[in-house]
């Protein structure tokens, strides 16, 4: 992974690669993982967006996640 953020809460992990969208052929994606369990983060769910923009650093501001994106 290539970058990621807490939300406000410590519950989640926002994070994302940045050259998976080149190496791997995906569309912009975020995964979410649930750190109740810091041995055993679990994916809580993930978001793909609609085009393979390359994803780079991302942070949480209340309840939103602002990611900026390149190609």
């Amino acid at each position: 992974m290539h970058s990621g953020w807490w939300t406000e809460d410590g519950q989640y992990l926002l994070v994302h690669d940045e050259l998976d969208e080149i190496n791997i052929v995906l569309n912009t994606t975020v995964r979410i993982l649930e750190m109740a369990n810091l041995r055993a983060p679990g994916l809580a769910g993930t978001w793909v967006g609609p085009t393979r923009a390359t994803d780079h650093n991302g942070f949480v501001k209340g309840n939103r996640y602002y990611i900026s994106n390149y190609s």
